[in-house]
């Protein structure tokens, strides 16, 4: 690895937000200064505020108050954790993106959503234009703004990235990714590096909560005080580790301990004055142990309670018996009407479905009756399908006509050979009308009329247009005299004709009208299929079209009337099957409502049996209570198990006698309560330690306590000697622990000389030094000044004062029970003394808002550069919301300052920036301005990429004239 790699710089080059913020795609450049515009509310600051994100080691939102700080804009409050994870992390589709550049090469750290507000990372080595298309679909809108991805989710994406290379990453333990965003401590091996964004010294959790103080300060440039002095305790309290120097000592420990050594004093000082009392206790023990018991009494008692629950289990047996029956037949109650339930639901199913083929058929008998209003009243069903068969022909050798020109021939020929005959048919019949007089049917007698009526009434509506001569009118007679009349037929050798009604005038009209409907049809045939093709193809396929449409008609009617007799029978076989199951139905629910008042019946008996089990468990609850008090009083008696029954003893059982039973046995336990009262009361006043003594002793215990006690008493003497040794130990421990103080207050006016010395070359605008100042709290800084003046010596405590005092200081900074003394408590300000060029001496006053800023931002460097690996540079974006609230000025010092210092300005404004602010920057981006039709949630179609413009050629004076665009039109609240 050649010298050349220790130089490189870490480059931050893009931020990318994907259905996240509010946002829809957002490709943002942040590897020089950028000031984002747009509206208030749009996103801005979301964009600035998700690079720590990146920076910090998390996996979840959980506390993110101190993971990430969001604050509520304008007000002194944070985001909740759900708020911040579902303002980042609204859908499984949300991605937020951080492209950065290093020695080995681009890379992207991809943050997706997880369960439980949590979110997991992926690391792929490829520069974000590879991968856009992953992400955001170009190319398919007019605009060129884009869309949504339609399969875009976390598996399709790993899934993807781990195909395209090996090296990809995913990391959700915070542990691995320390790793890869912080280095593994070798920078010149590339896979130390490969996925590197701070390369930090020493990636300890120490350094780790270091850096994220100064990532949240470093995104609060315009933070006050309090934040300030925060950041620089938390990075103290981290440093001191690295030095040894850990002020981690237990204070509670501490004074228990001075505490411990007052009241082992005391105790051995009320051993001594104890000593009467101890020799009254061993005699009233005396006496109690040579006292008789209860043992027989007792034993009768828990016989008789024996014997009554075996009595109690017989009972439960048969109850159980019962009880299962009862069981068995609210079961069998059950399945029954569960059958005749489902029975009447697939009846009623039944029911369904028979009555929709009923309106199935009845809407096909409907559609044929409106298909009959179109024929003669008399005509049958096979003359009507006869005549649908020839229409559908018709219209079928139509269309052929219209598409072939041969067959159009052919058509037309056919046609018009149809219609010639028609139109003689129809001019015979209306000769026929108006020569009336001559017909048949007025030339020849009734009963001939009816007679060729029958046989064909057509016979009668024939006409000559003469009158019939006496040889014609005889032989028509004679043809009728070969029929013999019945009532309603006429019989002719073995065939019988109906008789027919001999209405003349109306079939004859009847004719007329149907002839004239079928030279209507040919002509309407023939003209639609004599449109020649080159001279009129529109109407040609108007055409077509309309014949397609009454085809369609002629084979549907078609269809209804060759399954007419389907339907008629469905009909009738349905009607059958709904009353019959109709019938079947009532007669079911009639079978279910017997069932369910059979089943409540069973289900009654069954409540009774169990409320006699529910009796038979309230005694054996008794009985169970009354043994319980019993063995309480074997535990608190151990002597009552070494006892005989007494024989033929009869004992009621209640928990009354029990109750007397006891009485009786307190009156034994006088004593007892007199010697364990002693006891218990010595050992409260730590004459001894027993804690057996304070629980339900036994006669072994109390026997043991005795022991004890008087081996305290015979220790006497030895115990005061090593009372002096610990009391020497303990004076030691002080010093110790007050010398950690003193250390402490060295090491932090080392860490304020440091910083300055840090400080001595920097300029900042007009001021030519600037030193900081760390002040301390005031009992923290008293007690070091009475620290120094103690002197402890001997076997003797420190006296009282001394210890009042440090209670005094121990109050103030261990109020919340908390073991170790953090510098965020002893800390109080952090300040500037500043001098600028040609005065003579610093000066304390309190600097412009802008000029503090630069002052931290300065500071923050600092305390970068002390965590950054010897050689490694970070080239990072310099966050700054509302930018605009900063003194036009310092960006003559401040922009310089950040690019020889490896930062970059990102910066957020509404259009209320001045073109004088927009042109020191030099680049703006727009946010909000461009909105896609296709995002992935509608609201959140905000999108913007490709779309930086620069001033870097301008003129301010010019700038300042463009008003950018009616500028006071766009002023809003951010």
């Amino acid at each position: 690895m050649n010298q050349q790699r220790t130089e490189d710089t870490i480059i931050y080059r893009k931020i990318i937000l994907v259905d996240s913020a509010g946002l829809g795609f957002v490709e943002i450049p942040i590897d020089h200064h950028a000031i984002l515009l747009g509206k208030g509310n749009v996103g801005k600051s979301s964009i600035l505020n998700a690079i720590r994100l990146f920076l910090l080691p998390e996996n979840n939102f959980h506390k993110s108050q101190l993971k990430f700080g969001f604050r509520v804009p304008k007000k002194d409050a944070y985001y909740s954790n759900d708020e911040a994870y579902q303002h980042y992390f609204p859908s499984s589709r949300s991605f937020l993106i951080i492209e950065v550049q290093n020695y080995v090469g681009t890379h992207c750290q991809i943050l997706h959503r997880s369960n439980n507000l949590g979110y997991g990372r992926i690391f792929t080595p490829f520069e974000f234009n590879r991968i856009r298309h992953l992400f955001w679909e170009l190319g398919n809108d007019d605009q060129g703004i884009g869309r949504a991805v339609d399969d875009l989710s976390v598996n399709s994406l790993t899934a993807t990235l781990k195909k395209m290379s090996s090296h990809t990453q995913i990391a959700s333990d915070p542990s691995k990714i320390k790793k890869l965003i912080y280095g593994t401590g070798d920078f010149l091996d590339p896979e130390a590096i490969r996925y590197a964004l701070f390369p930090l010294l020493k990636p300890d959790d120490a350094s780790i909560e270091s850096l994220r103080a100064l990532v949240l300060l470093l995104f609060e440039m315009n933070a006050g005080n309090k934040t300030v002095t925060t950041a620089i305790a938390n990075i103290m309290e981290a440093g001191k580790k690295r030095d040894e120097d850990v002020l981690d000592f237990n204070i509670d420990a501490f004074f228990t301990k001075h505490d411990e050594l007052k009241k082992e004093e005391a105790r051995l000082t009320r051993i001594k004055n104890a000593q009467p009392a101890f020799q009254s206790l061993k005699a009233s023990y005396s006496r109690y142990m040579q006292l008789q018991d209860l043992e027989a009494r007792y034993q009768s008692f828990e016989k008789a309670v024996s014997e009554a629950e075996s009595r109690l289990a017989s009972e439960r047996q048969s109850n159980d018996k019962v009880y299962e029956s009862c069981k068995q037949t609210k079961l069998s109650a059950d399945i029954y009407r569960q059958e005749l339930a489902d029975k009447r639901t697939g009846l009623k199913e039944l029911l369904r479905a028979d009555k929709a083929l009923q309106i199935d058929s009845t809407r096909a008998l409907k559609t044929y009756e409106q298909i009959r209003l179109e024929f003669p009243d008399d005509i049958s069903d096979s003359d009507i399908l006869d005549n649908l068969i020839a229409d559908k022909q018709d219209k079928t050798e139509d269309i052929e006509a219209l598409l072939n020109s041969e067959k159009n021939i052919q058509r037309r020929q056919h046609l018009e050979k149809k219609l010639s005959e028609k139109r003689a048919q129809y001019e015979r019949l209306i000769l026929s009308k108006e020569n009336g007089a001559f017909r048949i049917s007025e030339q020849i007698n009734s009963q001939v009329q009816s007679v060729l009526a029958a046989v064909n009434k057509g016979l009668i509506l024939a006409n000559p247009n003469r009158a019939l001569t006496t040889d014609e009118i005889d032989k028509l007679t004679q043809f009728s005299s070969l029929f013999t009349e019945s009532n309603e037929t006429y019989q002719f050798f073995d065939r019988n004709f109906q008789k027919q009604n001999a209405a003349v005038d109306i079939d004859e009209q009847r004719d007329i009208s149907e002839l004239k409907a079928e030279i209507v049809s040919y002509e309407k045939s023939l003209k639609s299929i004599t449109v020649e093709n080159d001279q009129n193809p529109l109407l040609k396929k108007k055409q077509l079209q309309d014949l397609q449409k009454q085809l369609e008609k002629t084979i549907a009617d078609l269809e209804v009337v060759q399954h007419i007799g389907f339907h008629r029978k469905q009909m009738s076989d349905v009607s059958k099957r709904v009353e019959q199951n109709t019938k079947l139905l009532q007669e079911t629910e009639q079978d279910l409502e017997k069932a369910n008042t059979e089943f409540n019946n069973a289900l009654s008996k069954l409540n009774d049996a169990k409320q006699d089990s529910e009796k038979i468990k309230s005694k054996s609850s008794n009985l169970i209570l009354i043994k319980g008090r019993l063995k309480t009083l074997a535990n608190r008696y151990p002597r009552l198990l070494e006892g005989e029954a007494l024989p033929n003893e009869l004992i009621e059982i209640s928990i009354d006698l029990v109750n007397v039973f006891e009485e009786q046995l307190q009156l034994f336990d006088k004593l007892k309560v007199e010697v364990l009262s002693t006891l218990k009361d010595m050992h409260h006043e730590r004459l001894f330690s027993f804690r057996e003594i304070l629980e339900t002793p036994d006669d072994g215990i109390i026997m043991r306590a005795v022991q004890e006690l008087s081996r305290v008493f015979d220790e006497l003497p030895e115990q005061e000697a090593f009372l002096r040794a610990r009391i020497h130990e303990h004076n030691e421990s002080v010093a110790s622990y007050t010398k950690i103080l003193r250390d402490t207050s060295d090491y932090i006016a080392r860490f304020e000389n440091s910083l300055n010395r840090s400080f001595a070359s920097v300029q900042i605008n007009d001021l030519e030094k600037v030193e900081v100042n760390i002040s301390v709290h005031p009992k923290f800084r008293n007690l070091i000044g009475e620290i120094v003046k103690l002197n402890i010596h001997g076997e003797q405590l420190p006296s009282e004062q001394f210890y009042d005092r440090l209670r005094v200081f121990v109050d103030e900074f261990f109020r919340d029970e908390e073991s170790r003394l953090t510098m965020d408590k002893i800390l109080t300000a952090l300040s500037y003394k500043t001098q600028k060029r040609n005065e003579s001496s610093m000066q304390a006053k309190e600097q412009s808002t802008s000029t503090t800023e630069l002052i931290n931002f300065q500071l923050v460097q600092v305390l970068l550069d002390r965590m950054t690996v010897n050689g490694m540079r970070v080239q990072m974006p310099l966050v700054y919301d509302e930018i605009a609230n900063v003194n036009l000025d310092q960006f003559d010092w401040l922009l310089p300052h950040l690019e020889d210092n490896g930062f970059s300005l990102f910066s957020a404004s509404t259009y209320s920036a001045s073109s004088e602010l927009i042109h020191k920057v030099g680049r703006f981006i727009e946010i909000g301005s461009t909105r896609t039709g296709r995002p992935y949630h509608q609201g959140r179609d905000i999108v913007c990429w490709n779309s930086e413009e620069g001033f870097e050629h301008a003129e301010a004076s010019y700038l300042t004239g463009l008003e950018l665009a009616e500028q006071t039109d766009w002023l809003e609240d951010d």
